[in-house]
């Protein structure tokens, strides 16, 4: 590997046809290996195809990437390294391809995945590769089975999406003891969704749809149209409050990773911490730094600016520990979130130029614009924190699209990331104790 360039890990999951996120499993995909960290054990039981007795043991080690997926090995007793490791031997299936960087890609963004195997449907096109563990055969014993690495200790697996555990990619970057971390939260929900300016999106919808509705109608006078819109737009505000009365404080994931004892979970009910150790429950891996994180990102709301906070955090052993970390005295790391919000500045700063790069062919109106101002329209009512599936609905049929944002969405979330990543790029470096270059300020909401 050439020295200051990026190493790449990817993430996705191992899962089993049976059982609950319990049975999940991290893969760690880079160019050098593939594999699990930690070893783990599967009861048969979860797996519903395999006949014979004994359990399925999952990781415990890499396999070079070019291997993983195969069947066709022995052990190479005779020729162990120097350092006593032991080897193995691997003969090509021509009947199937190597695995490939198609298949990186298949696995780690194969998403729908842990939705459909909650309906059995766990054959259904997504990505599954033949596992098989790379622990020593005493190891293998101890954990209940007695041959090692023969053809009944392959067994081909579902793999989905990292996020099924992961979604940050985070747990790699700890478990090897990096020191500056950066987390780019792009999450489906906002955060704290009972704030104000929340509300008043909400409302302003509500109000906006039915002006459209009302405009023109015969016999009613401007004071009578004002009084209705107003009688609208407290049933809206209402409503919104009501509606997002459960809703968490923070993407599940980024909750997923703090503790729940008391005094750290002052923005968090009971009901909503059981939900999220329910959906990723291995997850919890910070000592502290919940309450630091919502107060800054609540200073940074109030003032326009992105929500960003930076930290240096206390590491704890999380349960059952499948990213394998250690949390040596010495370790502790400093991590910047950056987590994707609106923002008033930038929205100020929006024009016509601020879309119609050259690239664009067709170029984007400024009633688009003022939509997007205004949080209405087809395009921007959620904005910016779209759902994975299903967002957007077809123009002619009404029937939703599973995975297609449209051109305005994609546009506007580019440029608010932009946005927010050239306010705030001085200040990470800055925390990590790095020089930073010029990082000015982008005009016209670029």
């Amino acid at each position: 590997m050439r020295k200051k360039r990026p190493f790449m890990i990817v993430n996705t999951t191992l899962m089993t046809r049976g059982g609950d996120e319990t049975s999940f499993y991290p893969i760690e995909i880079t160019p050098l290996y593939v594999g699990v960290r930690k070893a783990g054990v599967i009861d048969k039981t979860l797996l519903r195809l395999i006949t014979d007795g004994g359990k399925r043991v999952i990781g415990g080690g890499y396999v070079e990437p070019l291997i993983y997926d195969h069947t066709g090995f022995k052990e190479e007793g005779a020729k162990a390294s120097s350092q006593g490791a032991r080897l193995v031997s691997v003969e090509s299936d021509k009947k199937r391809y190597t695995f490939t960087l198609k298949d990186t890609m298949a696995a780690s963004g194969a998403a729908p995945h842990e939705y459909l195997r909650k309906f059995g449907l766990t054959a259904t096109g997504f990505p599954e590769f033949r596992h098989w563990s790379p622990m020593t055969e005493p190891e293998l014993a101890s954990s209940g089975r007695t041959k090692w690495r023969d053809k009944k200790g392959v067994y081909e697996f579902p793999h989905g999406d990292g996020g099924h555990m992961d979604n940050y990619g985070l747990m790699p970057l700890l478990a090897r003891q990096v020191q500056n971390i950066v987390v780019f939260a792009n999450a489906p929900n906002p955060f704290d969704p009972q704030n104000s300016y929340r509300v008043e999106l909400a409302v302003n919808q509500a109000v906006e749809k039915r002006r459209k509705q009302l405009t023109g109608t015969y016999g009613m006078t401007p004071e009578q149209l004002e009084a209705e819109l107003k009688e609208v737009a407290r049933e809206a505000e209402a409503d919104e409050r009501e509606e997002l009365a459960d809703e968490l404080i923070l993407d599940e994931d980024m909750l997923s990773l703090f503790p729940d004892h008391s005094g750290d979970n002052r923005y968090v009910s009971e009901d909503q911490w059981e939900k999220v150790r329910g959906m990723k429950p291995f997850n919890q891996v910070f000592a502290s730094g919940l309450n630091e994180m919502v107060e800054n990102f609540r200073q940074d709301r109030q003032n326009g600016e992105p929500l960003l906070h930076c930290g240096q955090y206390r590491l704890k052993i999380p349960h059952e520990n499948r990213y394998d970390i250690v949390v040596p005295a010495t370790y502790r790391p400093k991590i910047c979130w950056v987590y994707l919000s609106d923002s008033i500045q930038w929205k100020n700063r929006l024009t016509v130029r601020t879309f119609n790069t050259p690239q664009n062919k067709k170029p984007i109106k400024d009633q688009v614009v003022q939509e997007l101002k205004d949080g209405v329209g087809r395009h921007f009512k959620r904005f910016p924190h779209y759902k994975t599936f299903f967002e957007n609905r077809d123009k002619e049929t009404g029937t939703r699209k599973m995975i297609d944002l449209s051109k305005e969405q994609v546009v506007a979330l580019s440029q608010l990331t932009s946005w927010s990543l050239h306010r705030v790029e001085d200040e990470i470096f800055t925390f990590f104790g790095l020089k930073g270059g010029e990082s000015g300020t982008p005009s016209d909401g670029q």
